[in-house]
């Protein structure tokens, strides 16, 4: 084959007249004497054009390549060195280990080298020695939760009796290991920290298991319910799929992956259906706590005496026989929010130990002090604020009032002591800001919480209640209700706003319920932020500047006040912001509307 350009190309006949770039390949292909069976032409600018369409499909094939080779190599790197590091630690520990026995028997100590049945027995339970005080046995579900991380306010842990209960089979097995015989009747273990604290614990029921303690003639059960386990986190307001009907336990639930599962999906159906449930007291007992403690709404059409005798009063008169109003969602969230608060408030691991406590006589803080800081340039509203306080469910209260530029009257502090036991009244100086005023208010109190309470909003009885149990399942620094529910006195109308986005962390809370320790605000923070205005916001923003998290809980209870002077609060939004952003909307101040237990004890 060869390749020539044609004379006509070259230019040597005059009349073709050809442009270069229009130029022809001519191809002969010669077989022996045989003439050329033909040509064909192609032009070099497509020829050029197909190459360099070429080179940049490659250059960007390559380029891609080398990003994400870039890419997963490093990520690569990472995981090896997390391994890598991990077994280094493994080794060492285990290499640790081995020069120990290996120095025992070279020193032919054999006794050290045989488990004590004491020791293991106590690290079997829980047990715990410290400063004199006697062992702690406890399930393991209360064991899990309180580690020291998480125990900062609970002094009274070691002040708690011992607890003892029954080893099986199973466990002589493990406190014995394999070569122990099969034979063996179970073992009773009982022991007391003093002559009158005879405890014995008793694990009870057949899928979902619960105790029993009885501290001489006294039994009480508990379901040793974990908050951080179960609870009401990204609850949804509107049920689908219906209405789930339950007539026995499943066997799968023994098994805690499934059986969370199946609380997370029974939550958000409409309710679910008991009335027909077979199963042991205890069963059903644990099963109604548990739905109750995620905010699964739980119909029933008659409760076991024995069952009612386990989850308590409150709660199994809360519980309804037939769905009824429940299909509306406002009715359904409502009634969830109402078993949320007791299946946590009498059925969590805190509240267990508290009532450990108060049987033995002794004192307990495990349930925290709140300490509620009111700070208010408002004389006419200081007595509607503290009837509301003195109202409050939760036990343990210190109220701190912080007169901002004025003198409260005798007579009124006089007859705000009768009902509010610990009360202090605190003259501020006008020159002082808001948050200085707060500041001052916080190093006054005694309390391991601070409350912030506005002196001119409606709340619950409940209130403070709903907050210090949103801290404990949440874990957040701060805790707080969104303005949900907004009263116009220029409208005479209740707003509700911000239906969707309860129990998740969010920092869109009102600043009337805000709830941290005290810990955080003197020494995370150093106190209050000083501003005299959004001082709630900026405490929101410095806890969260140090790492903390901000959770926002559901807000019936609260009922946001919206005067006739808009300037008159510190946060200044007209009353067409509110009318803008609400999805429902009641005639008066109706309390119902927002979720009140109380109704008809507010006033104002």
């Amino acid at each position: 084959m060869k390749w020539h350009m044609s004379d006509e190309v070259r230019g040597e006949d005059p009349a073709a007249d050809i442009p270069l770039e229009e130029a022809r390949l001519v191809t002969e292909v010669f077989a022996g004497d045989e003439p050329a069976m033909g040509e064909s032409t192609v032009p070099i600018d497509t020829i050029s054009s197909n190459s360099n369409i070429v080179r940049r499909v490659w250059r960007a094939v390559r380029w891609r390549v080398r990003r994400v080779w870039r890419g997963l190599r490093w990520r690569v790197r990472r995981v090896w060195r997390a391994v890598r590091l991990r077994v280094r630690r493994v080794w060492r520990g285990l290499r640790r280990r081995v020069r120990r026995v290996w120095r025992q028997i070279r020193q032919r100590k054999w006794r050290n080298l045989l488990p004590r049945p004491k020791s293991l027995l106590a690290t079997l339970l829980g047990a715990r020695q410290k400063s004199g005080l006697s062992s702690l046995f406890l399930p393991r579900e209360m064991r899990a939760f309180f580690r020291r991380s998480q125990c900062k306010n609970l002094r009274s842990l070691d002040q708690l009796p011992v607890l003892a209960g029954s080893i099986d089979k199973q466990d002589q097995k493990n406190l014995n290991g394999p070569w122990s015989s099969q034979k063996l009747p179970p073992l009773e273990v009982v022991a007391c920290a003093s002559v009158s604290d005879d405890l014995v614990m008793e694990k009870v029921g057949s899928v979902l298991p619960s105790y029993n303690f009885k501290i001489g003639n006294q039994t009480f059960w508990s379901a040793a319910l974990n908050p951080y386990r179960l609870n009401p986190g990204g609850w949804l307001q509107v049920g689908s799929n219906g209405v789930l009907r339950l007539s026995r336990p499943n066997p799968k639930w023994q098994k805690k992956s499934l059986y969370h599962r199946f609380l997370s999906s029974a939550r958000n159906r409409i309710a679910v259906d008991l009335t027909n449930f077979q199963a042991s007291t205890e069963d059903t007992a644990r099963l109604i706590v548990d739905l109750s403690a995620v905010g699964a709404p739980i119909v029933c059409a008659e409760l076991r005496p024995e069952v009612v005798v386990r989850i308590g009063k409150d709660l199994s008169e809360l519980i309804p026989s037939r769905i009824g109003k429940l299909v509306d969602p406002l009715n359904r969230e409502i009634y969830s929010s109402q078993l949320r608060r007791y299946a946590h408030r009498d059925h969590a691991i805190q509240a267990n130990l508290a009532n450990l406590l108060r049987v033995t006589g002794r004192s307990s803080v495990i349930t925290p002090t709140v300490s509620i800081v009111l700070a208010t340039q408002r004389p006419q509203l200081v007595e509607f604020a503290l009837a509301q306080i003195a109202k409050q469910s939760y036990p343990h209260l210190e109220v701190v009032v912080g007169c901002h530029g004025f003198e409260l009257e005798k007579s009124l502090i006089a007859s705000s002591r009768q009902s509010l036991d610990n009360l202090k009244i605190l003259s501020c100086s006008r020159e002082k800001n808001l948050g200085e005023v707060l500041a001052e208010l916080v190093s006054h109190s005694d309390g391991d919480l601070i409350s912030k309470w506005d002196d001119d909003d409606w709340y619950d009885i409940d209130h403070i209640l709903d907050l210090v149990l949103a801290m404990r399942y949440s874990g957040a620094e701060i805790v707080g209700k969104a303005a949900e529910f907004i009263y116009s006195e220029l409208l005479d109308l209740t707003m509700r706003r911000f239906s969707i986005g309860a129990e998740n962390f969010s920092t869109t809370i009102a600043g009337g319920t805000i709830l941290t320790s005290k810990e955080v605000i003197t020494d995370v923070l150093g106190g209050w932020p000083s501003a005299p205005r959004r001082v709630d916001r900026l405490l929101i923003d410095g806890v969260l500047k140090a790492g903390g998290l901000c959770y926002r809980t559901h807000g019936f209870g609260y009922v946001l006040r919206r005067g006739v002077d808009p300037m008159a609060h510190t946060w200044d939004q007209g009353i067409g912001y509110f009318l803008a952003a609400s999805v429902a909307q009641r005639a008066g101040l109706d309390l119902e509307f927002a979720g009140f237990s109380e109704v008809d004890r507010h006033g104002g």
